[in-house]
């Protein structure tokens, strides 16, 4: 299955299977192939297909750059959004970035995985990718998963009115948990979660909020784990043996996975309000922009 037929979803499965059919035989031109499944179709749904054949013949140039499984960028999104949705047709998403939008000085350098953290604990290494963003920012599932469990206290570890948490879900292939968040998320364990859909907000931790100048002390710290191994995800600070991150065996850089989601983080950064919408299940997840919104190619790299 090409990358484009992963981001939407019709009516049924079968419907979707024959619609993608339609438009692979769209663009491959072949002599009655269009014909044939239109004859074979309900009467109640042939209109859309042909509407989705005129739809992809105006658009070519993004569905053959989907077929042969390129990578999409916020423009292309953008463009599939507003195709599908014109159609009245859902579109999935396979995967998301974590946060509406790729932070201004990105989630690497002293913000990133394999970072010096000895002024925390003496040879203390940061497990995690940290990205800046405003107190109540949304946070959204990277992928398909199951919650695994409530949200737990986080940072800092005292009493007080500015504590930060963190639950984790088991997406396919791995682990993911979000930390540094409000302490009420829209999720709870056991609930399934759909990639993009908004799981939790981003907590207000002691210091300085973010500014035009200044990033602030609140973000989203993102780890991910192969899920190989079982038990807590953090591990006894106090046994050098579990350093240097202090996490559990399984633990992984999420950089890369980031770098290749970072084109549906199409939002502008730190808005006050995040427009938000419920599907036929009460989940929530982020409406779309009408405009795209460029990624600066730096972002993410510091």
């Amino acid at each position: 299955m090409s990358r484009w037929e992963k981001m939407y979803k019709n009516l049924s499965d079968g419907d979707r299977t024959k619609v993608n059919d339609l438009i692979n035989g769209i663009l491959r031109e072949e002599t009655g192939f269009q014909g044939k499944i239109v004859a074979a179709t309900p009467p109640a749904i042939k209109v859309k297909w042909l509407e989705i054949r005129d739809e992809v013949l105006a658009n070519r140039q993004q569905f053959d750059k989907w077929l042969q499984g390129q990578v999409l960028g916020v423009a292309d999104f953008t463009q599939a959004y507003a195709i599908f949705g014109k159609l009245g047709l859902e579109i999935r998403q396979s995967a998301s970035f974590p946060v509406p939008f790729v932070p201004r000085n990105g989630y690497g350098g002293s913000r990133g995985f394999g970072a010096d953290r000895s002024k925390v604990r003496a040879g203390l290494v940061h497990g995690a990718c940290d990205m800046v963003a405003s107190p109540g920012t949304p946070v959204l599932a990277v992928a398909d998963g199951i919650v695994m469990y409530n949200p737990k206290r986080f940072f800092p570890k005292d009493d007080g009115p500015q504590i930060t948490f963190e639950f984790a879900v088991r997406h396919s292939g791995f682990v993911a948990r979000y930390c540094e968040i409000h302490s009420v998320a829209l999720v709870s364990q056991g609930d399934e979660v759909r990639a993009g859909q908004v799981i939790a907000y981003i907590g207000d931790q002691p210091g300085k909020n973010l500014t035009d100048k200044d990033d602030g002390k609140d973000m989203l710290h993102f780890e991910m784990f192969s899920g190989l191994k079982s038990g807590s995800l953090s591990l006894n600070p106090e046994d050098p043996a579990n350093g240097p991150y202090y996490r559990r065996r399984d633990l992984i850089d999420p950089t890369k996975h980031l770098r290749g989601w970072e084109n549906t983080a199409m939002w502008p950064p730190h808005l006050d309000d995040y427009p938000t919408r419920l599907d036929s299940k009460g989940r929530t997840f982020l409406i779309r922009p009408t405009i795209s919104v460029s990624v600066d190619p730096a972002a993410g790299k510091g």
